[in-house]
């Protein structure tokens, strides 16, 4: 059967042949039979279509690719580290850092997943580019499942299920994060994974289950952002009313559940001075409600702005100024269009797009990384709807959508391709190794090896690359009660955490910025506690003397 064949034969509201029987409001009739969309009812088997899309993203990650250090964006190096002491038998630690804490801020898949790695490779390189591979490869599949589902479960016809996937995994922006050990393409490749095994479950495929519920236990021991899809896939499956498949989740909430009380338990045992940086999340969350929940609720609207400004930046890639909030408006009919489509066949998208970003809003802090696991769904969503609306019978709606598409995938298409041949996206992990190479060289000529060194970013990746001790240097309070404090925290919050930690050195990064007041504070209160040992540029390596007089002078105490 032809593709036009298959256009003109789907029932425009619930995605089946004309003459399937009509379903109810959340498609209920249609998940139980398992139509597929085709008019013979059977899915299709031509699977290398979707070889072929992952070999593209494949191509495409491969293009973007460069060789770069681990460390250049603090969570990559954590994790290396991490995963190093996990290893060497150290268990779930920041291994490097003063007295080993555990490290309850990483779930321990991926640590483990690097850990095997370590294992086999034995040398930081060699692990890095690994890493590395594997995430390229993990985009790879996961493109090619989301457009299977989207094709198989989603009543799309192949071309636009196709488009879905490559659009939505082909993105610079995507490819970012991909680039260094960290966690998000695992947890996509996952994500990808476990929606199309609802799917089947659905339909009550043997394994189905078993594969659901593996996948939701790896996916929240990747990321605890993974809740978001288990509450998906607990309201997909209760309107359906597939008890069976809700219980699926079971395993993984047990791991979800299990990682939670261990880590709560297990951070007592950080210092306080240290918590915001290697603590867990949710202790962040409840103290700031516990503090002020007026505050924190009154600033959700704020928060919900630049939520929806960084999914429409992945969206519209090189839009700005005054365009920029029309075209978000504009995109997100057929993103609308398309969830309302794919609640008929898979409803668990539906859901876990708007839970997925509720959960980002209540998140400390926001960061274009976020949006990265939610990315290639909502460009499902957004092409699904697209072609919903060409399908439309008014003359009128088509037109526009026609045009609208054309110039959106051409812009979309141009520009991330324009910014993997250009070198865009790795851009800014060539600036940052560039410091941080020089950082180490001028820490190796200053820092004796029993040395504890302390950097606003780049500590892990100082004792990947020269062995010290580390500690993060400053404090991380976003969204804090009093809107004018620092982001790092205060001049005496930071020599509270040098002296806890027993600081002998400090990397100024960002030309001192981050501590400078603190560093003047301590040099006034016990002259000669501070010497400058080394400049660089847009760095400075100094030796500090941190003592109990120099942190709380008597008078204050």
């Amino acid at each position: 059967m032809t593709e036009a064949s298959d256009l003109n034969g789907l029932d425009p509201h619930h995605g089946e042949t004309g003459g399937a029987e009509r379903e109810g409001p959340w498609g209920a009739a249609g998940a139980e039979r398992g139509d597929s969309g085709h008019a013979d009812g059977a899915p299709s088997l031509r699977l290398w279509p979707f070889v072929g899309l992952a070999v593209l993203v494949m191509v495409v990650g491969l293009s973007a690719w460069r060789p770069v250090p681990a460390g250049v964006w603090h969570d990559d190096g954590v994790y290396l580290m991490v995963s190093r002491g996990i290893a060497q038998g150290h268990g779930l630690v920041y291994d490097g850092v003063p007295g080993s804490p555990p490290a309850v801020k990483f779930p321990p898949a991926y640590p483990a997943f690097l850990a095997v790695l370590w294992s086999l490779l034995g040398n930081i390189g060699g692990v890095t580019l690994a890493a590395q591979m594997a995430n390229i490869l993990f985009l790879s599949a996961s493109a090619a499942l989301l457009a299977w589902a989207v094709h198989r479960y989603g009543g799309a016809p192949l071309g636009v299920a196709l488009m879905a996937g490559g659009l939505g995994f082909a993105s610079a922006d995507l490819l970012r994060p991909a680039l260094l050990p960290l966690s998000e393409s695992l947890f996509l490749f996952l994500s990808a994974v476990a929606v199309v095994a609802w799917a089947s479950a659905m339909e009550g495929r043997r394994g189905a289950h078993g594969a659901l519920a593996g996948a939701i236990a790896l996916l929240v021991a990747t990321r605890s952002a993974g809740i978001a899809l288990i509450l998906a896939v607990v309201f997909a499956s209760l309107l359906r009313r597939r008890w069976k498949v809700a219980l699926a989740l079971s395993p993984g909430l047990g791991v979800l559940f299990a990682w939670i009380m261990w880590s709560e338990h297990a951070a007592a045992r950080i210092p306080s001075v240290l918590l915001d940086i290697l603590g867990p999340y949710g202790t962040w969350l409840h103290g700031r409600i516990a503090e002020s929940s007026v505050a924190f609720v009154g600033e959700l609207p704020i928060h919900l702005a630049g939520v929806v400004s960084r999914v429409g930046v992945f969206l519209l890639p090189g839009v700005t100024g005054w365009v920029f909030w029309p075209l978000v408006a504009v995109i997100a009919v057929p993103v609308v269009v398309g969830m309302v489509h794919l609640r008929t066949r898979l409803l668990v998208v539906p859901f876990l797009v708007p839970i997925y970003l509720g959960m980002i809003l209540v998140w400390p802090y926001l960061d274009r990384r976020l949006v990265m696991p939610i990315h290639p769904f909502v460009v499902a969503c957004a092409v699904v709807g697209g072609w919903r609306l060409l399908q439309n019978s008014a003359v009128g709606v088509r037109r526009v959508a026609a045009v609208a598409s054309v110039l959106w995938i051409g812009a979309y298409t141009a520009v991330s391709a324009g910014r993997v041949t250009s070198g865009w996206v790795d851009a800014p992990y060539r600036f940052r190794a560039q410091r941080m190479a020089g950082a180490v060289a001028a820490l190796e000529r200053v820092a004796e090896a029993g040395s504890v060194v302390g950097a606003p970013e780049f500590w892990p990746g100082l004792h990947l690359h020269g062995g010290w001790q580390v500690v993060p240097s400053a404090r991380f309070q976003p969204r804090g009660e009093s809107a004018g404090s620092p982001v790092w925290g205060t001049a005496q919050d930071q020599l509270e955490l040098w002296l806890e930690t027993g600081v002998t050195h400090l990397l100024l990064e960002q030309e001192g910025q981050i501590h400078g007041e603190a560093l003047d504070l301590l040099e006034g209160r016990c002259p000669g506690a501070v010497a400058l040992l080394a400049r660089m540029e847009g760095q400075l390596v100094t030796r500090v003397r941190v003592s109990e007089e120099c942190v709380r002078p008597s008078e204050e105490v």
